[in-house]
């Protein structure tokens, strides 16, 4: 027989035979890749927001079923928090298919794929926070973890569609003094975000104590 002849590029750098098949991206095409786990990953914000507002924290009183059926029951509340948990489901898709494709972004990019790789572990651990929330009864430490967890899944998404735009010889911002201020103001955002969790982590209720 002939032999085959190996892969383009060094060696084991495309351990599964799928992501060989898988076309090769521009940096443009893996922009929107971003953009769109990006946008995707606002929307759990919103309808986190939506939960706690509502106070359906407990709409589903059980994880990962809801009551006695894997479906919510015909009721606001548990249709809300259900709601939140199968956009979370179909968010991760975008985000492990970012990851993904960072292989196949030419040129690849280290810092891409780390970034891209923290989207679908975010989510997995966003999954797991909010069941445990669930199965604890809103307490606040949970309720203040899976919070901030979307945060910082959020802020992981900006910088993995910013970088994505940039290449490391450019530089969008060469005064020092702005990048300082910037990074003081993420330092403060922080803070601002754990003293809110704090204000209204515990209860079923937005701002109850109880």
């Amino acid at each position: 027989g002939h032999a085959v002849p190996p892969p383009d590029g060094p060696p084991g750098a495309y351990p599964l035979t799928g992501m060989r098949r898988l076309p090769t991206l521009t940096p443009r095409q893996y922009e929107r890749v971003t953009l769109v786990a990006l946008v995707l990953l606002f929307l759990i914000i919103l309808t986190g927001t939506a939960v706690r507002l509502t106070g359906s924290g407990l709409g589903c009183t059980n994880w990962p079923r809801c009551g006695e059926s894997i479906v919510a029951p015909l009721e606001l509340n548990a249709w809300i928090e259900f709601g939140n948990r199968i956009i979370t489901g179909l968010v991760g898709i975008p985000c492990v298919v970012a990851f993904v494709l960072s292989f196949k972004r030419s040129p690849r990019r280290r810092d891409l794929i780390v970034l891209s790789g923290l989207l679908p572990l975010g989510v997995l651990g966003q999954a797991v926070l909010g069941g445990l929330t669930v199965l604890f009864e809103l307490r606040p430490g949970f309720v203040m973890g899976h919070f901030l967890l979307s945060q910082l899944i959020l802020v992981s998404a900006v910088a993995l569609y910013w970088r994505a735009a940039h290449e490391p010889s450019e530089r969008p911002v060469h005064d020092r003094r702005v990048v300082l201020l910037t990074r003081v103001l993420l330092g403060w955002g922080a803070v601002v975000l754990f003293a809110v969790t704090l204000a209204t982590a515990a209860g079923p209720h937005p701002g109850s104590n109880g």
